[in-house]
């Protein structure tokens, strides 16, 4: 009996979670066609797609690693990114530095489990989520230094 309770929690587990990205997946492609329809110019439009395209791959982070994140993404944000004209060489240095932060989020960030093995026993996921808050806020301060100035990731490419 409480065998058939387990199958059945798991099957539900699977069934949400499948729901949960096939829902991120079509709101990718929402965005993919979302770039025909802004025809305005300035700041905005791609501001407004950058973030979120962000807030997808922190959120796809939580529970997959970047491996997964990147075969899903990368054939949708590039093209995209393409065609807003973002320097593909910059845009790459965004996504593979939010694929680093996506992966320190909680609840299931692939290296907070990595830190809670290295770490001292007795040592909980909570305790590591919280050393591991600042390293995210550095994270963040770097994306947006990466964001508003973009020549610091340009300027060695540029020389070659």
């Amino acid at each position: 009996m409480e065998d058939t309770k387990k199958k059945e929690q798991t099957s539900t587990h699977k069934i949400g979670i499948y729901l949960w990205i096939w829902g991120l997946l079509f709101v990718l492609s929402f965005f993919s066609y979302m770039v025909d329809w802004y025809q305005f110019q300035g700041m905005l439009r791609w501001s407004l797609i950058l973030f979120f395209m962000f807030f997808i791959l922190i959120s796809l982070g939580m529970f997959m690693d970047a491996t997964s994140m990147m075969l899903i993404t990368v054939p949708i944000f590039f093209p995209l990114a393409d065609q807003l004209g973002f320097d593909l060489v910059w845009f790459g240095l965004f996504v593979l530095m939010t694929f680093e932060m996506a992966g320190t989020t909680p609840p299931f960030g692939l290296l907070l489990y990595v830190m809670l093995g290295v770490a001292p026993k007795g040592t909980t996921l909570f305790q590591v989520a919280g050393a591991a808050f600042p390293y995210l806020v550095c994270d963040a301060f770097l994306i947006m230094i990466l964001i508003f100035y973009p020549g610091l990731a340009l300027w060695l490419p540029s020389l070659m």
